[in-house]
C-alpha cells in the first residue's frame, strides 16, 4: 500500500480563507440586496435577497465542516473527515430547495395582492453590481475548491453562480416592470427564481448524498485512466477492478495489478508499491492506493514490456491501452490483441 501526502496545512489555510471570505461576502451581499428591496418593493428582489440568506447560513456551516475535514484520519475515522464536507453540501441544498419553496409560495400569493413598484432605477443597479460580486466568488470557490477537493467550497459555487441566475431574474423582471409599467412580471420573475432554486437545490442535494453513498466519481475514474495510460511501469501490464472511496480531499483507492507471474513476493512488493507512489503522485491528491496482484499466466506477452521475461511465448508489440470501462471491470478481461497503446 502507497501513501501520497499533499500539504495539507496549505491546503486547509486556503480552505479556510476561502470560506471566511464566502461568509464575509455573503454578508455584504444580503446587505446591498435588502437595500434593494427597500428601495424598489420588488417580490423578485426580496426573492433574491431571501436567498442570500441561505448564503449566509451555508458559509457558517460550510467554515466548521471545512475546519472538521481537514483533520487527519485516526482509529475512528480510518480514511479521514472529509465526508463532513457532503454533509455540509447536503445541507445547503436542503436550505436552498426550503428557501425556494418558501420563494414560489409568495409568488403564488402575491398574484392575488396587487403591489406597487418603487425606485425601480437605483435598485436595478445596486441589484446588477450584487449580481457581479456572486458571480465572481462563485466561479472563484468552484475552481478552487476542485483544486483543493473540497466538496463544500464546490458547493458553495455552485450556489452563488445560482445566485447570480436568480439575481439576472430579479434585474429582467424590473426591467419588464420599468418598459410595460406591468406589476405582473416581478412576480413572474420570483417564481422563476423560486423554481431554479429549486432545481438547485435538489442537484447539489443529489450529487451530495452520491458522494456519501461513495457512488462512482466519473470525473475522477477517468482522470485515473488517463494517468496509468501514460504512466505505465515495466511489468504493470493490465489494471482492472478500480475502487475509489472519496472522502473530502482523501482519496482511498483499490485496484487489481496483472504482473509477470514468474515475479516473486519481494520484487512484486518492491515494483508495484514504487509505482503505487507515482500514481499518487501524479493524480496529485492526499490520499492511498492498494494494489491486489494477478499473475499473467502468459496471456499478455505481446502486451508485456518486460524484456528479459524467461516466460515469453510471444514477442512485445505494444503496451495495453485501459479503457475506462475494462479498468473499472471486476474481472480480468479476456486477452484479443485489441486494445495497444
Amino acid at each position: 500500500m502507497a501513501q501520497g501526502h499533499m500539504d495539507v496545512n496549505s491546503n486547509e489555510k486556503s480552505r479556510i480563507l476561502l470560506a471566511q471570505t464566502s461568509f464575509a461576502l455573503s454578508v455584504v451581499l444580503f446587505g446591498l440586496k435588502y437595500w434593494a428591496y427597500y428601495l424598489t418593493m420588488s417580490h423578485a428582489v426580496l426573492s433574491d435577497a431571501l436567498e442570500t440568506i441561505v448564503n449566509i447560513l451555508a458559509s457558517i456551516v460550510a467554515l466548521w465542516v471545512v475546519r472538521w475535514s481537514a483533520r487527519p484520519a485516526d482509529e475512528q475515522h480510518p480514511y479521514g473527515h472529509g465526508k463532513a464536507e457532503l454533509l455540509s453540501a447536503t445541507f445547503e441544498g436542503g436550505l436552498v430547495s426550503a428557501a425556494a419553496v418558501f420563494i414560489l409560495i409568495e409568488s403564488f400569493l402575491s398574484f392575488f395582492k396587487p403591489h406597487h413598484l418603487d425606485d425601480l432605477g437605483l435598485g436595478l443597479y445596486i441589484t446588477f453590481g450584487a449580481a457581479i460580486l456572486n458571480g465572481l466568488m462563485g466561479w472563484i470557490l468552484i475552481v478552487r475548491g476542485k483544486h483543493l477537493h473540497s466538496s463544500a467550497l464546490v458547493a458553495s459555487g455552485v450556489h452563488l453562480l445560482s445566485d447570480l441566475v436568480t439575481s439576472l431574474g430579479s434585474i429582467l423582471g424590473l426591467s419588464l416592470v420599468m418598459f410595460t409599467r406591468l406589476v405582473i412580471f416581478d412576480t413572474i420573475a420570483a417564481a422563476a427564481v423560486g423554481l431554479y432554486l429549486l432545481y438547485t437545490g435538489f442537484k447539489v442535494m443529489k450529487g451530495a448524498i452520491g458522494g456519501l453513498l461513495d457512488k462512482t466519481d466519473a470525473e475522477a475514474i477517468k482522470r485515473f485512466n488517463q494517468i496509468i495510460n501514460t504512466q505505465r511501469a515495466d511489468g504493470i501490464i493490465q489494471i482492472h477492478h478500480v475502487r475509489m472511496i472519496i472522502s473530502g480531499a482523501y482519496y482511498h483507492i483499490d485496484a487489481h495489478v496483472v504482473v509477470p507471474e514468474y515475479w516473486d513476493v519481494k520484487e512484486t512488493h518492491a515494483i508495484t508499491i514504487k509505482y503505487e507512489h507515482e500514481l499518487l503522485n501524479s493524480y496529485g491528491a492526499q490520499g492511498e492506493l492498494h494494489f491486489h496482484v494477478d499473475p499473467c499466466e502468459q496471456n499478455y506477452c505481446h502486451q508485456c514490456s518486460v524484456h528479459d521475461c524467461p516466460i515469453r511465448l510471444k514477442p512485445f508489440e505494444k503496451l495495453r491501452i485501459i479503457s475506462v470501462e475494462e479498468m473499472l471491470d471486476k474481472d480480468e478481461p479476456v486477452q484479443n490483441g485489441a486494445n495497444t497503446l
